[in-house]
């Protein structure tokens, strides 16, 4: 186990690796875990400043704007 349970941002960043973005519900699905676990990993990934967190409606994404730069 990595250290204050940095394992469970490995998959989610992997996933953005490939992705321009993630939702609460891709990293619930891909992480098996539930809806509140699955937002504080994303939430912890913005607080690093490796994602931007926008906001549609009811909808929420978190953004990999590297990559996004990228696919322009």
């Amino acid at each position: 186990m990595f250290k204050n349970g940095l394992f469970l941002y490995i998959k989610p960043l992997t996933q953005l690796s490939t992705h321009p973005y993630t939702t609460i519900e891709y990293v619930q699905r891909d992480l098996q875990v539930n809806r509140l676990k699955a937002s504080r990993i994303l939430e912890a990934i913005v607080t690093l400043g490796l994602l931007r967190k926008i906001r549609d409606g009811r909808r929420v994404y978190f953004v990999n704007d590297p990559l996004v730069d990228i696919l322009k």
